[in-house]
């Protein structure tokens, strides 16, 4: 008897599907894997438009001149504001100082660089306050950088910070500050009360001295408002007082015997974090923002990579 010829047995038999699939499965699998990756870079595109419109940076509306445009901005903002499920920041133009640092300034921002590890830290723990600084600043009219600087000087973002002194909070202020700022500001160590009447108190300060000194720069009224806040407005004012009396008008003038160390050396070193905040913060809002996005779609790519695998082999 002939033997059968391998063109006259059936497919199967000759060749077991565990060894060579079907052909018939190769369109299907091209096909469930153009549909995975459509999906894919149609997630992405939303994602990214979710994004981008819940972001905290800058808004382009800042450069915009037409005032119209600036209404249409705002209304815009407040409908998204609404229909959000959490607190959406207020677009805030980010001002770059201009010119070089003062010497003293420099070299408390070089310190900082140098251990910019534990900054960083800081920096990220204030920022999960970044609305409640934001709306504070807008309220009192106080550079938000600044202000964002001061807590990272005080307390390093930790609402529970308690010192040596007593004073408590995140922008560590004493009880009878607080109690003389109104039945409002009590208890300290809520973080909203906390950052609303500290800076309620250093926009006291800045118009005290702003009246006082009617001829000195905003940039010179606000070094003379960080040593008021920190040392206190009363002896800082006598301090400056004398200086002035000597023919000089610089905060910088003062020495230490004038104003004592600690307030000699807060000044600069909040200055210098107000740098460091201009040229971080943004960065890192960004990457607070991206980084859930990016697992998002790892998760769903992986995902429908995985589904692709089982149709392809259960067909």
């Amino acid at each position: 008897m002939e033997p059968k010829r391998s063109a006259d047995l059936p497919y199967g038999k000759l060749f077991p599907s565990y060894i060579h699939p079907p052909k018939r499965s190769s369109w299907l699998k091209k096909t469930l894997t153009g549909a995975a990756l459509m999906g894919m870079f149609y997630g992405m595109g939303y994602l990214r438009e979710q994004t981008l419109s819940r972001s905290h940076l800058p808004n382009p509306s800042a450069v915009i001149q037409s005032g119209q445009a600036e209404e249409n901005v705002e209304s815009r903002l407040e409908r998204k504001t609404a229909e959000a499920d959490y607190p959406i920041a207020r677009p805030v133009t980010v001002q770059l100082p201009i010119g070089p640092l003062h010497e003293r300034v420099q070299e408390a921002y070089d310190y900082h660089r140098r251990f910019e590890e534990l900054t960083e830290v800081k920096l990220e723990r204030t920022l999960k306050y970044d609305l409640l600084i934001g709306q504070a600043a807008t309220q009192y009219n106080i550079p938000r950088n600044l202000l964002f600087a001061i807590i990272i000087r005080e307390s390093g973002g930790n609402p529970d910070a308690v010192s040596s002194t007593g004073v408590r909070g995140i922008m560590q202020m004493q009880g009878s500050t607080a109690q003389a700022l109104g039945d409002d500001c009590v208890p300290v160590t809520n973080p909203a009360r906390n950052i609303e009447c500290g800076a309620r108190y250093l926009s006291q300060i800045f118009m005290r001295y702003r009246q006082a000194y009617p001829n000195l720069d905003n940039e010179e009224v606000w070094n003379l408002a960080l040593a008021g806040y920190n040392k206190g407005p009363n002896g800082l004012q006598g301090a400056y007082d004398r200086l002035r009396r000597t023919g000089k008008d610089s905060f910088w003038d003062l020495q230490v015997k004038d104003i004592g160390g600690q307030a000699f050396a807060y000044v600069p070193h909040v200055r210098a974090l107000e740098r460091f905040v201009q040229e971080d913060v943004p960065w890192l809002r960004l990457r607070k923002f991206v980084e859930p996005v990016t697992t998002q779609v790892r998760t769903a790519s992986a995902s429908l990579v995985n589904k692709v695998e089982y149709l392809a082999q259960e067909f």
